[in-house]
């Protein structure tokens, strides 16, 4: 998996209103990333990334849908 942010996109996020989607879509990587490095799971992923597991599955159910 690889994902490239550019400065470029930082600054667009900004120019149109749309950080929050932003921040949002890199949390999806780390968390998918940290997945695939713990095989699927969830509590391993979450202390591999410092954050509580309710908010990992929230980050999960909100990428999903």
């Amino acid at each position: 998996m690889t994902t490239v942010l550019t400065e470029k996109d930082i600054e667009n996020a900004i120019d149109n209103g749309e950080v929050k989607h932003l921040v949002q879509h890199i949390e999806n990587v780390v968390i998918q990333k940290a997945l695939i490095k713990t095989r699927g799971n969830i509590t391993q992923a979450a202390m591999l990334v410092n954050m509580n597991r309710g908010t990992v599955r929230k980050i999960l159910e909100r990428a999903e849908g």
